[in-house]
């Protein structure tokens, strides 16, 4: 008999009725969760024997296609847009989308929960850095004391330099975990490549080859959505 995982103790059958089970009856060395699809032997109200039935079905066409194309867009938006707002936004929110979904697909517990904590860390930092340094500059133009080495700008682009460092290093270590973790995924290493082109690029950006680096990487992440033709289950990984 198939069926699938109700809730802790409790299985819906193919034949529409539930079935109980204990612990000692799965057969399985990973928990189960809910809507796992199983495999038992029913003895009346009862389920012995529970196996999960581990999916190796592709995702549909139409899915891998519709992220594809996302993804795509995506990259043309981010780079078109620059470090202009609504289009970082836009390009955010596509790629939020598209990591929830391959999560979804892929059954993966993490991959969307780094590249949120990835996004969510340098714009937070940016946005507390602008509150920071924001009031303070327009207050010493406006009494006419702004000098570099004033000790209230000095401070404020000191904590700003703190909190802007913080958060890259938080967001390049969780984009490297979700890059890493995406290229498993869908068996596309050009993913891990960005991430690694992405951090080396800013830590090189003030010299000139750090812009070209960016370049490439973004070029990378690009082709990495062109190419990509599988999203596989991550129990399978």
């Amino acid at each position: 008999m198939k069926g699938i995982l109700l809730t802790n103790g409790v299985i819906l059958g193919d034949d529409g009725k539930r079935y109980l089970y204990s612990p000692i009856d799965i057969r399985e060395e990973n928990p189960l969760k809910k809507g796992d699809r199983l495999d038992f032997i029913p003895q009346e109200q009862n389920a012995k024997e529970i196996f999960l039935i581990i999916d190796t079905t592709p995702p549909q066409t139409q899915d891998l296609t519709f992220l594809k194309i996302l993804g795509v867009v995506g990259c043309i938006i981010g780079m078109a847009g620059g470090f202009f707002i609504i289009p970082t936004i836009a390009s955010l929110v596509v790629f939020l989308y598209i990591f929830y979904r391959i999560g979804q697909i892929s059954g993966s517990k993490t991959l969307f929960k780094n590249y949120f904590i990835s996004s969510i860390a340098i714009g937070l930092s940016i946005i507390i850095a602008l509150f920071i340094i924001g009031p303070t500059f327009i207050f010493s133009i406006s009494s006419n004391s702004f000098t570099l080495f004033n000790s209230g700008i000095f401070t404020s682009f000191f904590m700003v330099f703190v909190i802007i460092l913080l958060g890259s290093v938080i967001c390049f270590v969780y984009l490297y975990k979700s890059m890493s973790e995406l290229s498993i995924i869908t068996n596309n290493g050009l993913f891990k490549w960005y991430a690694i082109f992405y951090l080396i690029g800013n830590i090189t950006l003030f010299l000139v080859i750090g812009g070209f680096i960016l370049i490439l990487g973004y070029i990378l992440f690009l082709f990495g959505w062109l190419t990509m033709d599988t999203i596989r289950p991550s129990r399978e990984i």
